[in-house]
């Protein structure tokens, strides 16, 4: 279904339609039920990262103009169709992180052991692939923990906020890349056995089901698609 949304996302090319899809995704995001300190923070890191490549692109374009003054001009920048495709993008992105904050991550990965079923008939070790990300998932948040304490101590390497001559600053500091070189490889070692031991037996055992609430899903996405296809023409 979140591929579906997506595909008429990105067919649709009249404002009209762009609207009607935007409500569309804000209904979803109301039933979604997701806390708004989330959706903040999801949009602010889409928006970000769209607009902050586009402007370096646009800064190094304006420089050109001193090597060539009739390679660009504002003239030439469609700014609505840029709109647009930033609008886009971020509904995209939007779509993505909604479906990954509301769906459990023992479905999705059952679901891309699936999908990918032709892709592991062809010697691809696609199960290989996703023990390594159940993994990752799991150990997630323990990095972070870990990576705000390392940052805690490069800040503070004596353990105290109080001045210190520069050696024993320096001498904290090495303590601390010492201490962080001699984790990495008890982490290493850790995380081989932890894949090693994950069980991926339960990726086979899964199955779709479809449920009321998808169905209804479904037959609104439907309706969308018809609206835009009317849109369109």
């Amino acid at each position: 279904m979140v591929i579906i949304l997506a595909a008429i996302l990105l067919w649709s090319k009249m404002p009209l339609s762009f609207a009607v899809i935007l409500l569309y995704i804000l209904l979803v995001t109301v039933l979604s039920s997701l806390s708004f300190r989330i959706l903040l923070r999801n949009l602010l890191y889409l928006t970000v990262a769209l607009i902050v490549p586009y402007l370096f692109g646009l800064i190094f374009s304006i420089c050109g103009v001193l090597f060539d003054p009739g390679g660009f001009s504002a003239r030439n920048i469609n700014f609505p169709a840029i709109a647009l495709k930033f609008g886009r993008l971020i509904l995209l992105g939007h779509i993505g992180s909604i479906y990954m904050y509301t769906t459990p991550f023992g479905r999705i990965v059952g679901m891309l052991n699936r999908l990918l079923t032709p892709v592991k008939r062809c010697g691809v070790p696609v199960g290989a692939y996703l023990r390594i990300l159940i993994c990752i998932r799991t150990e997630l948040p323990n990095a972070i923990k870990r990576g705000r304490d390392t940052v805690a101590r490069w800040r503070d390497p004596v353990g105290t906020i109080k001045r210190r001559s520069l050696k024993s600053k320096i001498e904290g500091m090495a303590n601390v890349i010492v201490s962080q070189i001699l984790q990495s490889f008890q982490e290493i070692e850790r995380i081989q056995r932890l894949i090693d031991e994950t069980d991926c037996a339960d990726l086979d055992a899964f199955r779709f089901k479809v449920s009321k609430f998808d169905i209804m899903a479904i037959i609104s996405l439907i309706l969308l698609g018809g609206a835009v296809l009317w849109m369109e023409q």
